[in-house]
C-alpha cells in the first residue's frame, strides 16, 4: 500500500472534540457527556508519556454514562496516540487495553443506529488507525457499512474520504458501500480538496474497484487543483492511477509538471512510488525522470528496500539507465540486503538485467539472501530471478539448484510466461535438469493454448537448446504456432525456425519442414526487424533447408539479402580467439613447424584451427561455454558441426576438460601427435576414434583426471538468444503483492 495522509480528527474539527459552546453541542449530549469528552481530550494530550493508562482507568470509571461521541472520541484518542508509539510499545499497547478496546467497539455498536455520518466515519478511521483485524471486523465494519448505506446523502467530503481510507487500510472490499460512495462522490466532488481527492483515489485503487466515472471526475477535479497538490497528494493520485490502469494523459503531463516545481519536497517514499506509477502507464518524461534521479541520489540513503526496488525498475521498465543513480541504489541495497523480501531481491535483480548493469558484488548478495528466503519465492519471483541472472551470464549453481527445486514443488502455479522464462533461464546458462524440465513440459501442456508466441519460442527454444527430447511438447507448440503464426515477430520466428532445424537435424525428420518453411516465408515481410543474432539463426537454417530439404525458398528474397548483407560483415569481424586457442594453436604450430589459419570464416562460420585445407580438417577447441552442466555439447555448437560436416569438413575436439587434464609438455604433445596422426589417417578411421580424440591418448602412466571444474559457478558470456520480454504487468509491482511501501500518514 502508498503512504497516505488521512484526514485527521482534530479538536477544532469535530463538534465531539470541542464542546465548549453550545451552539455546538448534540442534541444528545448531556452536560456530563460534555465533560467526559473534555477529559478524555485532554487524557489525550499525555497519552504518549504513559501510554493510555490514565484512558484506561477514566474509561473503565464512567463506562456506564458513555454516550457514541464519548466512544468515538476515546477510539480517537487511543489511535492517534496508538501512531505515535514505536513499534514494540504499540505491541505493549496492543495486548494491555485489549480489554479496553473491545468495550469501546461494544459500546459504539449499540450505539450507532444513532449516529450521524462524521460518527460513523470517526469509528471507521480510528478503527483503522488501531490495526483492528481478525474478531473485531466482521461485527464491526458490517454495522458502520451498514450505518453509512443508509446516510450515504449526508456524508460531507471528509466523512467520504475517510470511510473509503479505513475499509481500503484493513483491505475490506466492500462492494455495495463502495459504488455508494462512489455515486455520493460524483455528486459532491466540487467540494473536495485535495487531500480527500488523493485519498478517495488511493482507497479504490488499494481494493482495486476501478470506478471510471469516478476516476474520469477525480481527474478533471485534480487537474483544476494541481497547484494546491502537496508532494504527497501528486503521489498518492499517481499511484492510485497507475495501479487501476488508468492512463490519463493530461492528467500526467499536469502531474509530472507540479512534480518537477515541488521536486526538492518529495520524500525517498513519493520519489519511489512517483517514478512507479509513471512506468506503470509507460509514460517516458526525461525531464521529470532526470529530477527524480538528480533528487534521489542526495536522499537515497532514506530510501527504504521497497523503494529501491521500486526505484530500479521503474527506471529499467523504461529503459533508462542512470549509471551514477543505479551505482547509488547498489551501494545502499547491500547495506539493507536482509531487509529486502523475495519480491524486492527479485525485481531489483530483473532491473539491474534489463539495463545490463553488471554489478557482482549485488548479485552475490542477492543470491546469498534468496538462498535463504526461497521458502518465500512465488513462482513470478523464481522466473524473474532466475531470468536476471542468466541475463547477465551469472551461473551461480547453488542458487539455481534450489530455484529448480522450488520451481518444481510450485510448478502448479506458474503462468505461461513464467515457465517460458524459468525454461530460458536455465537453457541460456546450460543447465540442464531433467525433473525441472519434466515438469515444465507436463504443465506446459496443459497450458499451451494459452502461450502467447514468445513465450512458444522460447520454451521450444530452450528444449532444443539442452538437447531435450520432447517430441509431445514441440508438437502441441508447433500447432499452436501455426494457429498464431500471424502474431510472431520477427524474433519469435528466427527462434522457433531454429528450433525446429535443430529437432529435425538430430533426429532425422522432416515433419517439421512444413512449418519451417512457413515460418520464413513469414519472415520476409519482417527482415527490418531481425537483429544479427537472427540472421545468424536464420542463415543455419536456410543452410539446412538447401542440404536436407527437397523445397528450395526464393534466393532473392528479402531475407536473402538481408542474410547475404549479414555473412559479408560477419566475415570481417573475426571473434577474439580464448587463451585456450591459443595454447592449443601454439603447440600445434610448434609440432608442425608451420603457421596454422585460425578463425577462418567458412560458409558463414568461424573456424577455429584449420589442420588441412585441401582435406577440409578443422578443430574446435571448447571451452566451458560450449558445455551444458551435465558435460554435454550445446545445441548450437552441434548444428555447426553437422552442417559443415554435410559442406565436407571434418571437425575434431579439444575441449577445456581434455586440456587440463594433461599436467606435462609431453603429454600435451602426446595428446596432439594423436590427433595429426588421425588427421593423416582420417579415411581409414572410425567414427568411434574420431569421437575419442576429446580423451587424453592412453600412456604407460596412469591417465590424468580432470581436475574438479565447477561448471556451474562460471561467470561469463552464454549464448545470448533472445531474452524474455520485459516482465508484463503480472511480473512487475503492479502485481497485488507489490504495491507501494504501506506505512499510512
Amino acid at each position: 500500500m502508498n503512504r497516505v495522509t488521512v484526514s485527521t480528527i482534530s479538536n477544532s474539527q469535530c463538534d465531539h472534540t470541542r464542546l465548549s459552546a453550545s451552539k455546538n453541542r448534540p442534541s444528545n449530549a448531556t452536560t456530563k457527556n460534555f465533560q467526559i469528552n473534555k477529559t478524555i481530550l485532554n487524557i489525550g494530550i499525555q497519552f504518549q508519556n504513559d501510554q493510555g493508562k490514565d484512558l484506561d482507568t477514566f474509561c473503565t470509571t464512567n463506562f456506564a454514562d458513555f454516550n457514541l461521541i464519548n466512544t468515538t472520541t476515546a477510539l480517537n484518542v487511543c489511535a492517534k496516540g496508538y501512531q505515535k508509539l514505536s513499534k514494540k510499545d504499540k505491541n505493549h499497547f496492543v495486548q494491555t487495553h485489549a480489554p479496553l478496546i473491545k468495550q469501546l467497539i461494544k459500546k459504539a455498536l449499540e450505539k450507532l443506529q444513532d449516529g450521524e455520518p462524521r460518527h460513523i466515519a470517526q469509528l471507521a478511521w480510528a478503527s483503522a488507525r488501531l490495526n483492528l483485524r481478525g474478531e473485531y471486523v466482521p461485527s464491526l465494519f458490517d454495522a458502520i457499512s451498514a450505518e453509512a448505506l443508509e446516510k450515504i446523502r449526508d456524508f460531507k467530503p471528509q466523512e467520504l474520504a475517510n470511510t473509503a481510507w479505513a475499509f481500503a487500510t484493513l483491505g475490506i472490499k466492500d462492494n455495495k458501500l463502495f459504488d455508494a460512495i462512489a455515486k455520493a462522490t460524483l455528486e459532491k466532488i466540487r467540494d473536495f480538496n485535495p487531500q480527500e481527492l488523493a485519498n478517495t483515489s488511493w482507497a479504490f485503487a488499494t481494493l482495486d474497484i476501478k470506478h471510471d466515472k469516478l476516476f474520469g471526475a477525480m481527474a478533471k477535479e485534480t487537474l483544476e487543483k494541481i497547484r494546491d497538490l502537496k508532494p504527497q497528494e501528486l503521489t498518492n493520485i499517481s499511484w492510485a492511477f497507475a495501479t487501476l490502469g488508468i492512463k490519463d494523459d493530461k492528467l500526467f503531463d499536469a502531474i509530472a509538471k507540479a512534480t518537477l516545481e515541488k521536486i526538492q519536497d518529495f520524500n525517498s517514499q513519493d520519489l519511489a512510488n512517483t517514478s512507479w506509477a509513471f512506468a506503470t502507464l509507460g509514460i517516458k518524461d526525461d525531464k521529470l525522470f532526470d529530477a527524480i534521479a538528480k533528487e534521489a541520489l542526495e536522499k537515497i540513503q532514506d530510501f527504504s528496500p521497497q523503494g529501491l526496488t521500486n526505484t530500479a525498475w521503474a527506471f529499467a521498465t523504461l529503459g533508462i539507465k542512470d549509471d551514477k543513480l543505479f551505482d547509488a541504489i547498489a551501494k545502499e541495497a547491500l547495506g539493507k540486503i536482509q531487509d529486502f523480501n523475495s519480491q524486492d531481491l527479485a525485481n531489483t535483480a530483473w532491473a539491474f538485467a534489463t539495463l545490463g548493469i553488471e554489478h557482482d558484488k549485488l548479485f552475490d548478495a542477492i543470491a546469498k539472501e534468496a538462498l535463504g528466503k526461497i521458502q518465500d519465492f512465488n513462482p513470478q519471483n523464481l522466473a524473474n530471478i532466475a531470468w536476471a541472472f542468466a541475463t547477465l551470464g551469472i551461473k551461480d549453481g547453488k542458487l539455481f539448484i534450489t530455484v529448480a527445486e522450488k520451481s518444481q514443488q510450485k510448478i502448479r502455479d506458474f503462468k505461461p510466461q513464467e515457465l517460458a522464462n524459468t525454461a530460458w533461464a536455465f537453457a541460456t546458462l546450460g543447465i540442464k535438469d531433467d525433473k525441472l524440465f519434466n515438469a515444465i513440459s507436463t504443465e506446459s501442456l496443459e497450458k499451451i493454448r494459452d502461450f502467447n508466441t514468445q513465450n512458444l519460442a522460447n520454451t521450444a527454444w530452450a528444449f532444443a537448446t539442452l538437447g531435450i527430447k520432447n517430441n509431445k511438447l514441440l508438437d502441441a507448440i508447433s500447432i499452436e504456432s501455426q494457429q498464431k503464426i500471424r502474431d510472431f515477430n520477427a524474433q519469435d520466428l528466427a527462434n522457433t525456425a531454429w528450433t525446429l532445424m535443430l529437432y529435425s537435424l538430430f533426429n532425422a525428420t522432416n515433419a517439421y519442414h512444413p512449418l519451417l518453411i512457413l515460418l520464413i516465408r513469414n519472415l520476409n515481410a519482417k527482415t527490418a526487424a531481425l537483429r544479427k543474432e537472427d540472421l545468424g539463426e536464420i542463415y543455419q537454417v536456410l543452410l539446412y533447408l538447401e542440404h536436407f530439404s527437397s523445397e528450395k525458398l526464393d534466393s532473392s528474397s528479402n531475407l536473402q539479402a538481408k542474410i547475404d548483407v549479414y555473412l559479408k560483415t560477419l566475415s570481417k569481424t573475426p571473434p577474439q580467439s580464448s587463451d585456450l586457442h591459443k595454447f592449443v594453436q601454439t603447440a600445434l604450430e610448434t609440432l608442425l613447424k608451420k603457421k596454422l589459419s585460425s578463425e577462418l570464416f567458412v560458409e558463414g562460420f568461424f573456424i577455429d584451427i584449420v589442420l588441412d585445407p585441401a582435406k577440409k580438417i578443422a578443430i574446435e577447441v571448447d571451452g566451458p561455454s560450449h558445455f551444458l552442466n551435465t558435460g554435454e555439447m550445446r545445441g548450437n555448437n552441434l548444428i555447426k558441426d553437422k552442417l559443415l560436416e554435410k559442406l565436407g569438413w571434418t571437425v575434431f575436439h579439444v575441449s577445456y576438460r581434455a586440456w587440463n587434464a594433461l599436467k606435462s609438455e609431453e603429454e600435451k604433445g602426446n595428446y596432439l601427435k594423436t590427433l595429426l596422426h588421425l588427421k593423416e589417417n582420417i579415411k581409414s578411421e572410425t567414427k568411434k576414434t574420431k569421437e575419442e580424440i576429446a580423451l587424453p591418448p592412453k600412456t604407460e602412466k596412469k591417465e590424468p583426471t580432470a581436475p574438479v571444474t565447477n561448471v556451474w559457478l562460471t561467470r561469463g558470456n552464454p549464448l545470448q538468444k533472445q531474452p524474455p520480454t520485459t516482465p508484463k504487468r503480472t511480473m512487475n509491482p503492479n502485481a497485488k503483492e507489490f504495491k507501494p511501501n504501506s506505512d499510512k500518514k
